[in-house]
């Protein structure tokens, strides 16, 4: 019931953070012409780069446990609850370890 919770939470943060990522990055906000530089001035914005490392961390979370949720679902690997959590929670601390760094490393 906990891998519920946390993939509909997961999916409402996603939802938020996907239309925010959409609307600022793709259409003019505020209305203006979007150019490259616009784009590389709002990348570099660190409250912009807050905002993509919490759009990573809820599509990481809500994939991994989507994966874990499936996976578990069969009878032959239900059993390797355990390992399976630690392994997926390994990609996870790594995958964002390098979007984080990927994202904070930006520059044009």
């Amino acid at each position: 019931m906990k891998i519920f919770k946390i993939q509909r939470a997961s999916a409402v943060l996603l939802l938020f953070f996907f239309v925010m990522h959409i609307v600022i990055m793709h259409y003019a906000f505020p209305i203006q012409e979007i150019t490259f530089e616009t784009t590389v001035s709002r990348m570099q914005s660190p409250v912009w780069k807050g905002i993509e490392i919490c759009f990573l961390f809820s599509v990481i979370l809500h994939g991994l446990s989507g994966a874990y949720a499936v996976l578990t679902d069969y009878d032959k690997i239900a059993k390797f609850k355990k390992p399976i959590g630690v392994l997926l929670v390994a990609i996870g601390v790594w995958a964002m370890y390098i979007g984080t760094m990927t994202v904070l490393s930006w520059v044009p």
